[in-house]
């Protein structure tokens, strides 16, 4: 563990759709660095906190949604010359819009569920935002249709099978796979409610799985972090089709780190605890 006196600024927010998992990851983030000996502060993200960001020796992007995943923020502090751990500007546009990432998906061969109105099953998607936020099942979606938002949303095909989320992160400039994680659903869409209000144990790692199916996620899952730039970490969510094959379905710019998030889980899998995680992120972030 590291005992550094450098001076690290937490960006969040403390509103809009994602501010429960924003508040949640910043909490834990400045108290286990505080602990490991570095200066902390958190601060609520706005246009104008980030014009005073030049004192600080990092900042941590944990602003979910708009400008924090979409590009503005990390354009802006690379263009400012402000070392920060989150994603790059390049990993934000290709991550952000749904259908932006599946056509990386598709162009490099990686396999992702249908967009289209068929006859099956299909699940109503915003373009943008995470946590699994205002997603619709249907299998009749035409009579349904006039009751669902129009703007920013897309159809995409329902894929009933297990769900994984594979994560990995920078140590040391290698690449370090963590044990890949299941979501066990309660429904049939792993959703907003139960990934933060529900109780109970949803996540299982490492996860019960043959190691063809742990090879092939694997091998996804460096491929995407190739392909996405990622610069720190990576966390791929997985549905499995009919034939059991693995599927992406997103690609998180900025994942949680809260209690209940799934990257902190796989890491403590692997024997690496909260504030070790952290400190090799943080070293990471200030050595590239």
């Amino acid at each position: 563990f590291t005992n550094h006196p450098m001076k690290i600024v937490i960006l969040y927010t403390d509103n809009g759709p994602e501010k429960l998992i924003s508040i949640a990851s910043a909490k834990r983030i400045y108290s286990a660095l505080k602990k490991l000996g570095y200066s902390m502060s958190k601060i609520p993200y706005s246009l104008e906190t980030l014009s005073a960001l030049s004192d600080y020796n990092l900042v941590i992007n944990l602003v979910y949604g708009k400008e924090g995943e979409d590009g503005t923020i990390s354009a802006i502090l690379e263009n400012s010359n402000i070392s920060y751990l989150g994603p790059s500007t390049k990993n934000c546009l290709m991550t952000y819009n749904k259908l932006v990432t599946k056509y990386y998906l598709l162009k490099h061969g990686v396999r992702t569920p249908r967009i289209s109105r068929g006859k099956y099953s299909l699940i109503y998607k915003p373009l943008n935002g995470g946590s699994s936020r205002q997603m619709f099942l249907s299998h009749n979606m035409e009579s349904k249709s006039r009751k669902l938002p129009k703007n920013n949303y897309f159809y995409e095909e329902y894929l009933p099978g297990r769900e994984f989320c594979s994560t990995a992160i920078k140590d040391r400039n290698k690449i370090l796979y963590l044990p890949i994680v299941e979501i066990k659903k309660k429904g049939r869409v792993f959703n907003f409610k139960e990934k933060y209000k529900i109780r109970g144990d949803i996540l299982e790692a490492p996860a019960k799985i043959s190691h063809k199916l742990e090879n092939e996620i694997l091998t996804i899952t460096r491929k995407c972090f190739k392909i996405f730039d990622c610069r720190f970490y990576i966390k791929v969510d997985f549905v499995l089709d009919t034939k059991n094959r693995p599927n992406v379905i997103e690609i998180d710019a900025i994942p949680g780190f809260g209690p209940k998030s799934i990257l902190p889980k796989a890491a403590e899998t692997k024997n690496i605890p909260f504030a070790k995680l952290m400190d090799i992120l943080i070293h990471e972030s200030t050595s590239c």
